[in-house]
């Protein structure tokens, strides 16, 4: 009985809390950038590659010309966001995701950048499914 509520609990523990880990090191930024799958879109370029994790990760490139610290720090939170809801709902994608911004993503709506990159996940594993069958 004891064992089984100890189960249960880790299951509950692992619903309930979601964290979402970000890329830290250099060669993983460069590993994604030359290896990567890539989808480009008007707001985003994104670069996406299988990990050997059991969770996803998240990098983030903002640059100076896409404004002052302040924009950058909100195009930096508005990417974590949608990210986090992204991979909130499919948990377990084992998958590297590096987001570059570009300047109208500071512009756009919320739910068109979401749709956006939603749907660059599915093409990546679309993609990924394909190549999988073909092998």
């Amino acid at each position: 009985m004891l064992e089984e509520q100890k189960v249960v609990r880790d299951l509950v523990h692992k619903t309930q809390r979601f964290k979402l880990t970000t890329l830290n090191k250099t060669q993983d930024f460069l590993r994604l950038k030359k290896h990567g799958f890539k989808i480009s879109s008007n707001f985003f370029l994104v670069c996406i590659a299988d990990n050997n994790l059991l969770h996803p990760r998240l990098g983030i490139i903002a640059t100076r010309k896409l404004g002052g610290a302040v924009v950058r720090n909100l195009l930096k939170r508005r990417i974590r966001s949608f990210a986090y809801e992204t991979f909130k709902k499919d948990r377990f994608q084992s998958i590297d995701v590096l987001v570059i911004a570009r300047r109208d993503l500071a512009k756009e709506n919320y739910a068109d950048i979401v749709s956006e990159f939603e749907n660059a996940i599915m093409n990546f594993k679309k993609t990924k499914s394909k190549h999988d069958k073909s092998s």
